[in-house]
């Protein structure tokens, strides 16, 4: 199990679960106060154990609940680490509730930030929702008279009245309106965030925010002369290639290397163990005395190994030192050629400019759009490891081809993924399908109790099994389909993965059949569309209530316990990670999250509660509160536990933004619906207004704000190099200098990059339509106290140097600046340990600092000080 999603197993589980099996379920009948009575109460009894298990067990349990207050090999200690809140069971609230969420974007990254600001949003809607609905339409829908019981009375199919649907359309204008708002609000808002987080000198002074990565290089292309010639101020080029035989060679001498380390610990376990229990050694043999090896352990008990299933076993110390004698050499041969550009050379090139506005006007730049160019694929790559290497030997014509099989897979995974899920779902009624199935016919020879086994927990194993498949198989498909970063990838699952959330966990759940069902049934009459999500909707609203406290009381509870950390690091771990280095990776190893499958999730709820604000509005109230308890634990796990998988530098959320929409425009569909289909003709047309005035202005927005999502400012970056250029001035120091005026440095002139450039960038900037006074330097904007609020913090401070000899290999092939790995064997009070050292060395490093044996033989590490480890690395991020 990957670290991205263990803190959200149970949470993963429950909303599949609840996807799959509630077709049909809680549908019909009234709402009954007694379901959500008996919702509630078995969700507490599991919820409360596990909050005071979290109070109690985070006292002393570090590593699991509060790691980033004291793990020092973060990047940047004073950066990264959370302060240490006060001890005790309850003393750390009052701490925890002072830190603002603006810690989190001075101390980690773009991503957390958003995330947290994301619950708070939500909280937020559903907060104002509930007051708006809850005040006009509660009343209205009580004294209907639609002859409903118990909490259907609340609902929009209790008015019989058709007059008085125009209380819920008033109110839809209203609510949805403000949906609308906040999303354009909180648009804005992380566009000017973005714009002033990615120019601190954190990020400005960093290499990756200089580098293009240039796919579809033209054969002729691929020199580093030829690219120069191209563009103004071109710094470093590093041209992509094949290491296909590099990456064999280098995996095979890792693991080679990591046999050795293990062959070594396990020789000096066996020493130490017979020291312990008392046995003799060989000193006194004549034919033993030699090396403490060879005093301790007879020529038969060292670690062997067979070299195939029927050949003789040799000693596996010998053979893997004598493997890595030939390997190493191998690969660092190999590596050379690579870096002196021998090897086959892929159709892409990284290219370092002076400055970030250079590489941004070079980024944005159309004349790279057109067919046949080399494309500006990506900027900002903090990392080699970011990229899918083997999708650079892609040309447009083949990435395009594939993203459209590819999105075909995945409408055809949508639409059929309850096929299997209906088919597993089956076995929740073994009965009756042995009976109508001769083969399963033994099945009802099995006592009950096992019966009820294969009906009640089989199926919500099944099911849990297969729909956690589903954000695996998006990134599968996404790699497949030519995305260059994981960034790329995470973006793509997050849109196809919300897609599948939307279909068949919210709108097949509502209908009592499947999506392939539904779907033909709209392909033969698309004008039914709104009618059938209208029968339908208002049925479901029990289901959702008691979705939304599971959300808010189990999952929370679920989420800060982190019960799979837990059971890993006090279960698994002690038998798993028998070697220093295991317990070292996993000890120092935070847990992130994964974007791609985690905002669906929990945009699914906000859709669900804006569905249903003028249709039942309890629900949003219920909403709230699951929300906002969701906000809670995550806000304490990004401030205390986790940390990024994959940097997105925000696009995530602005992505999550956009998919709110879909709640926006399934309210007002399904209002429609409704109102015509009880006679309310009059409010059903202003509900069709509302729908094209949200068609229009979801669309201007987007035209308007899409591309500023993607680029920054150039004017902004220019007063950036001029406050840098300033203060540089004041230090005595000095930096690149614009003497042209066009934010590079004058090297050589290419015939296709001009001040035409910078001066469309700027215009594209300054046009921002009806919204230029909400961005950058805009009169109402936030971009001027964002921007002081950074560079007061830590992003203001310049990021730390990179010796040059690092940066010439920055964006090479991790394969040509692999290094063998340090072997860390275990420290024994009998020389095995230094005797295998004074062996080995001459082959690979090896070290046995900071790991012994106890008194009991078992292994031990210094948790002390990591930065100690033979194996720690500092993080490097261009």
């Amino acid at each position: 199990m990957g670290s991205s999603d263990q803190h959200v197993l149970i949470m993963d589980t429950v909303n599949d679960v609840i996807g799959a099996l509630g077709e049909g379920d809680n549908r019909g009948g009234s709402s009954s106060y007694n379901k959500l009575i008996y919702t509630v109460v078995p969700l507490l009894v599991i919820a409360i154990p596990l909050v005071l298990a979290f109070l109690y067990l985070r006292q002393k349990q570090h590593r699991i609940y509060a790691p980033r207050t004291f793990l020092n090999t973060l990047e940047d200690a004073n950066r990264e680490k959370t302060p240490k809140p006060a001890y005790g069971m309850f003393n750390w609230i009052s701490a925890f509730v002072k830190l603002p969420d603006q810690f989190v974007l001075n101390h980690q990254t773009l991503d957390n930030y958003f995330f947290i600001r994301y619950f708070r949003m939500l909280t937020y809607i559903c907060l104002v929702g509930t007051i708006i609905t809850w005040v006009s339409l509660l009343r209205v829908n009580y004294n209907g008279g639609g002859g409903q019981s118990e909490l259907d009375m609340f609902t929009f199919s209790n008015v019989s009245d058709p007059n008085k649907f125009y209380w819920h359309a008033g109110c839809a204008w209203v609510f949805l309106s403000f949906v609308m708002f906040v999303i354009t609000r909180e648009t804005l808002y992380y566009i000017n965030l973005r714009q002033a987080y990615l120019t601190t000198p954190r990020n400005a002074t960093r290499i990756s925010t200089r580098v293009v990565l240039f796919t579809g290089v033209p054969e002729d292309m691929r020199h580093e002369r030829w690219i120069k010639a191209d563009f103004f101020g071109v710094k470093r080029v590093w041209l992509a290639t094949d290491c296909t035989e590099l990456e064999s060679l280098v995996s095979t001498m890792n693991d080679t290397a990591i046999s050795l380390e293990e062959s070594e610990i396990k020789l000096s376990t066996i020493a130490t163990k017979k020291h312990l229990k008392g046995e003799k050694h060989f000193a006194d043999d004549p034919e033993r005395a030699g090396t403490a090896t060879q005093q301790w352990i007879a020529p038969k008990e060292r670690p062997s190994k067979r070299i195939a299933l029927v050949g003789r076993k040799q000693d596996a110390i010998d053979m893997y030192r004598e493997q890595l004698k030939t390997t190493i050499p191998k690969v660092e041969a190999l590596q050379k050629r690579h870096i002196k550009g021998y090897e086959k050379l892929l159709p892409a090139a990284f290219v370092e400019f002076e400055t970030q506005r250079a590489a941004q006007l070079a980024y944005s730049d159309p004349f790279w759009r057109q067919p046949g160019k080399m494309e500006a694929a990506c900027i900002g790559l903090a990392s080699p490891n970011e990229i899918i290497w083997p999708n650079l030997a892609m040309g447009k014509p083949e990435r395009w081809t594939r993203t459209i099989i590819a999105n075909t897979i995945v409408v055809l995974l949508i639409v059929f993924w309850s096929v299997p899920v209906g088919l597993v779902g089956s076995l929740a009624d073994i009965e009756n399908l042995a009976q109508n199935f001769p083969p399963l016919g033994f099945v009802n020879k099995l006592p009950s109790s096992t019966k009820g086994a294969i009906s009640g927990l089989l199926p919500t194993i099944l099911i849990s099994a297969i729909l956690a498949l589903v954000p695996i198989i998006c990134r599968f498909i996404a790699r497949r389909a030519g995305s260059i970063t994981l960034a790329q990838v995470e973006l793509r699952t997050q849109g196809w993965y919300f897609a599948f959330q939307v279909v068949q966990v919210f709108l097949i759940t509502t209908f009592s059949s499947g999506a392939s069902k539904v779907a033909k049934e709209i392909w033969d009459d698309p004008a039914q569309t709104p009618k059938l999500l209208a029968d339908n909707l208002p049925t479901a609203s029990t289901f959702y209530l008691s979705f939304f406290i599971l959300q808010g009381i189990a999952v929370t509870a679920s989420t800060i316990f982190q019960i799979v950390p837990f059971l890993i690091f006090n279960i698994v771990s002690p038998f798993l990670d028998t070697t220093p280095r295991r317990k070292f990776e996993r000890f120092v190893t935070l847990t992130g999250l994964s974007w791609g499958d985690t905002y669906p999730k929990f945009t699914l709820f906000a859709v669900i509660a804006i569905s249903y604000s003028c249709i039942a509005p309890l629900v949003l109230g219920f909403a709230m509160l699951g929300i906002y308890f969701l906000y809670l634990a995550f806000r304490y796990n990004v401030f205390y536990v986790l940390t990024m998988a994959v940097d997105t530098k925000g696009d995530a959320y602005g992505r999550a933004l956009q998919h709110l929409s879909v709640g926006i425009y399934l309210a007002e569909i399904c209002l429609i619906g409704l109102m015509t289909a009880q006679g309310g003709e009059g409010p059903a047309k202003l509900m069709l207004i509302l729908l094209i005035l949200t068609v229009i202005y979801q669309t201007y927005l987007n035209m308007i704000l899409a591309p500023l999502t993607n680029t920054l400012s150039d004017e902004l970056m220019a007063e950036n190099e001029e406050e840098a250029l300033a203060h540089a001035n004041d230090q005595g120091a000095t930096v690149p200098i614009d003497v042209d005026g066009d934010g590079v440095q004058p090297k050589q002139a290419g015939p296709y990059f001009e001040n035409k450039t910078a001066n469309a960038v700027a215009a594209h900037f300054k046009r921002g339509g009806l919204f230029a006074p909400f961005l950058f330097n805009g009169s109402k904007s936030k971009y001027p106290a964002l921007r002081r609020q950074l560079w007061d913090a830590f992003p203001g401070q310049p990021a730390p140097e990179i010796p040059e000899e690092t940066l010439k290999h920055a964006y090479h092939h991790p394969a040509i600046t692999a290094k063998p790995p340090t072997l860390w064997i275990v420290r024994d009070e009998l020389g095995v340990s230094a005797q295998e050292i004074k062996e080995t060395k001459k082959v690979i490093e090896i070290s046995d600092e900071g790991a012994r044996f106890n008194e009991k033989g078992k292994i031990e590490w210094d948790e002390d000080d990591l930065r100690q480890a033979p194996i720690w690395k500092p993080r490097v991020e261009y």
